[in-house]
């Protein structure tokens, strides 16, 4: 079942207006998980928010990084479910 990316049906995203929606949601829910994983860790000792910013300027780049590819990945998945389908689209994944 391919999806008409290129005029999607009234009230349904385009896949960038998805991607852009997606990357809101994650830069937001960062600041919210990672406060609480700062209080209360899995393992070790409890963090306090300037310990975050102690972080190395090559830490943050690597977050930042790690992030631009969860997002190129996600785009990618939504761009080939319009081709392939969702179910082999979800398989690539």
């Amino acid at each position: 079942m391919a999806t008409d990316f290129q005029f999607p049906k009234a009230g349904k995203l385009g896949p960038y207006a998805a991607v852009f929606c997606f990357s809101i949601g994650v830069l937001i829910s960062t600041f919210v998980f990672n406060t609480i994983l700062m209080k209360k860790p899995v393992e070790g000792m409890p963090l306090h928010s300037k310990d975050y910013f102690n972080g190395s300027k090559r830490d943050h780049l690597l977050g930042v990084l790690g992030g631009v590819i969860w997002c190129t990945g996600f785009m990618l998945s939504i761009l080939s479910a319009g081709k392939a389908g969702f179910t082999i689209s979800f398989g690539l994944g």
